[in-house]
């Protein structure tokens, strides 16, 4: 294969992607193959010598010496969590007769509230019918 080839296959294949793209993908289709390594034959290894594109060795990564310590420091903090059993708190006496009493003033607030409003509405009958009868 050479550089007129792999060019014209690149075009191809970037012109049949919007194609592809507008088609609804199928997932029922989709393979898993294997890993492929491709390697230029000698006529395009040349061609890509001649204009001096050049192959270069694998690239490894190596961590600093700050991300290094930054990852002990995560591993040494992860191996101090420790599961606990579950824990049940209970109230005091004097938590229960506290929350007891709230309860029981947040309730006569309410009915002191719904008497009022109750008895309001009582009054504002009473004087609307002795003004319906003075008139």
């Amino acid at each position: 294969m050479n550089a007129k080839t792999l060019a014209a296959s690149l075009a191809l294949a970037l012109a049949a992607t919007p194609a592809l793209a507008a088609e609804t993908p199928r997932v029922d289709h989709i393979v898993d193959l294997p890993a492929v390594e491709v390697r230029p034959d000698p006529a395009l290894r040349a061609e890509l010598a001649a204009n001096r594109i050049v192959d270069l060795p694998a690239v490894v990564v190596r961590p600093t010496t700050a991300q290094k310590a930054e990852y002990l420091a995560v591993q040494a903090m992860q191996g101090r969590i420790v599961d606990l059993a579950t824990v049940y708190v209970r109230p005091t006496a004097e938590q229960l007769a506290e929350r007891a009493a709230i309860v029981a003033r947040e309730q006569a607030e309410a009915l002191a509230v719904r008497v009022g409003n109750t008895l309001a509405g009582q009054a504002q009958a009473h004087v609307g019918g002795l003004a319906a009868m003075g008139n």
